[in-house]
């Protein structure tokens, strides 16, 4: 690989006077870290599914996103618990699709170019385009929702501000991701809460 090829890495913000951190970027392999899935900006790894040491099976249930992760078991964690409470053979049940999952992170707000992520997994809108629709629009179906003049993308609102999350902010109010912000509520009122440390 030439050194034209090498993704090059932005600058890292590194821990202030944090040498040994210095020493250590500097001699990651890129294209390892390219392999890995790596992220510069977000901090976090997206293993590869398909590969031969560290990539993971697909969860063989239709619709289902998720990898296996224990290779004893023949579907993902959360299907092998929804299968627990059913007293479906394991063939059969593995050939049902999986409705929707709550385990894939974010998905994407189903209305055309609309940049926010669902407000849940199985709500198909982010939260502005599911209060245009209930309420503003009187609650009408999702596909005439989708069809409507009134239906346009929207911009997002950036990364989550969190150090290695790599979800998206989901409002303007905070430079959070859904999850970040709920936990926000609750660790703010802790005595001598500094958010500066705590993101």
């Amino acid at each position: 690989m030439t050194a034209e090829t090498v993704p090059m890495r932005p600058a890292v913000e590194a821990p202030a006077a944090d040498a040994r951190f210095e020493e250590i970027v500097e001699v990651l392999d890129p294209t390892f870290l390219e392999m890995l899935g790596w992220c510069w900006q977000r901090r976090v790894i997206t293993f590869p599914r398909v590969h031969p040491v560290i990539g993971l099976p697909d969860c063989p249930v239709p619709n289902c996103p998720l990898a296996i992760t224990v290779f004893t078991h023949p579907m993902c964690r959360g299907c092998m618990e929804r299968w627990s409470k059913t007293d479906l053979p394991l063939e059969e049940f593995r050939i049902i699709p999986k409705a929707f999952s709550t385990g894939v992170g974010q998905l994407p707000c189903t209305v055309a170019q609309c940049e926010r992520p669902r407000d849940t997994p199985a709500a198909m809108l982010c939260a502005t385009h599911r209060l245009q629709r209930t309420q503003m629009l009187g609650g009408i179906g999702l596909e005439e929702f989708l069809a409507h003049p009134k239906a346009v993308g929207l911009a997002g609102f950036g990364p989550c501000r969190i150090a290695a999350c790599y979800l998206d902010r989901v409002g303007s109010k905070y430079p959070y991701c859904k999850t970040h912000t709920q936990r926000l509520r609750v660790v703010r009122e802790e005595a001598g809460f500094d958010e500066a440390r705590w993101r």
